[in-house]
C-alpha cells in the first residue's frame, strides 16, 4: 500500500476508525472450528492477546483449503447492544453460508474434473499437449454452463445478504455515532 499511496496520503482512509470492526490477519493455520495453531514462532506469544474476546479487532486466518475462504472470528465487544449483536449473527451467517457454498461446490468441481481426466487419460498417449488444453478448457467452459443456474442463484442471494448487512451496518454505525455524541454532551 505504501508503494502505491505517495507518501501515505491515502493511509487516514484505512484507519481503524473509519471501520465499523476493523480486521487482523493472522498467519494462521487452522486445525479446527474451535482450536487454532499459529505457524509462526512470534504469533505463539500472540494467539492469547489476539483471542477475540480481548481484542477490538475481528480475527482473519487463512484460507480454508476446501472452499478458498478465509475464517474470520467476529468479535463480541462487552457493551454489545441487541442491533450490534443481531448484525454480528448476520455476518457470521453469511459467511458460513457463504463457506459452505463454495465448499460444495469446489468439492462438485473437482469430482467432475477427476472424472474427465480418467476419461481423457486414455488418449493422453497420442494427444499433443495443445489439444488436451483445448479440451480441458472445453470442459471448464461446459461445467460453468452447466451450473450457470446455481451461480447466478448465489448471487443474488450473495448480493442481498451484502445489502442487508449495510443497512443494518448502517444502523449500527448511526446508533453509536448517536450514543457517542449524547455520552459528549452529558459529560459536559
Amino acid at each position: 500500500m505504501k508503494s502505491i499511496c505517495r507518501k501515505n496520503a491515502s493511509t487516514w482512509l484505512y484507519s481503524r476508525k473509519y471501520f465499523l470492526y476493523p480486521s487482523v490477519v493472522l498467519h494462521k493455520r487452522w486445525e479446527s472450528d474451535t482450536r487454532e495453531i499459529s505457524t509462526d514462532k512470534g504469533a505463539r506469544n500472540s494467539v492469547n492477546a489476539a483471542s477475540p474476546s480481548r481484542s477490538k479487532f475481528n480475527l482473519v486466518g487463512p484460507r480454508d483449503y476446501r472452499s478458498n475462504i478465509r475464517k474470520i472470528i467476529y468479535v463480541k465487544s462487552q457493551d454489545e447492544s441487541t442491533k450490534e449483536k443481531s448484525f454480528r449473527k448476520q455476518q457470521q451467517e453469511l459467511n458460513s453460508w457463504h463457506h459452505g457454498f463454495w465448499e460444495n461446490q469446489n468439492e462438485k468441481f473437482q469430482k467432475s474434473k477427476k472424472a474427465f481426466l480418467k476419461l481423457r487419460s486414455r488418449d493422453i498417449e497420442t494427444e499433443t499437449h495443445k489439444e488436451f488444453a483445448d479440451d480441458l478448457s472445453k470442459f471448464y467452459k461446459d461445467f460453468l454452463d452447466g451450473n450457470y443456474q446455481v451461480h447466478s442463484k448465489y448471487l443474488r442471494e450473495w448480493y442481498g445478504g451484502n445489502f442487508q448487512l449495510l443497512w443494518t451496518g448502517l444502523q449500527v454505525s448511526i446508533s453509536r455515532f448517536i450514543n457517542k455524541v449524547l455520552a459528549r454532551t452529558r459529560s459536559r
